[in-house]
């Protein structure tokens, strides 16, 4: 393998797993910004929720588009759909569009979650699993990471 095909094969890599991080991160996200959203318990429960029906309808719909469009390009419209959906959360003053900007942020998970774990299985066909145990380790980091720093950071 030429050099530069071994560098961009390892920043791919690193890559994949950044966003496994980040998808571990934004997963247990709403639990921690719920004390800021002001909302009911019946509320919270629901945008708990909702988060993760959209990673379930990501899950079931996105394998046939990965297989036309590819996972790289539909990774970016995963971290482009997560970055834009947060980001709109603390500006919204309608809990309907709250609801909305979960289930768009849990689909972007879903995608993502699915286009990582493919891209992963592509790239090492022979260790395939030892892969996918080192992403989910990146996954695990993200998910133990953000609570502790949100218990650490807010008061």
């Amino acid at each position: 393998m030429p050099p530069e095909t071994d560098r961009s094969c390892t920043a791919l890599i690193f890559t994949i797993n950044a966003c496994m991080f980040i998808f571990g991160i934004v997963l247990f996200l709403m639990g921690t910004l719920l004390p800021t959203l002001h909302v009911s318990y019946a509320q919270a429960g629901k945008l708990g929720s909702i988060p993760l029906i959209g990673i379930l309808i990501a899950t079931v719909v996105v394998g046939p588009i990965l297989d036309i469009h590819g996972a790289k390009q539909i990774l970016i419209l995963a971290l482009i759909l997560i970055a834009g959906s947060l980001a709109l959360i603390p500006s919204l003053h309608a809990f309907w569009q709250l609801e909305l900007c979960c289930l768009a942020y849990g689909f972007g998970e879903g995608i993502l979650n699915t286009a990582t774990n493919v891209l992963i299985a592509d790239l090492h066909a022979k260790s395939r699993a030892s892969a996918l145990k080192l992403l989910g380790f990146f996954f695990s980091a993200g998910a133990v990471l953000a609570p502790l720093l949100m218990s650490t950071v807010g008061g």
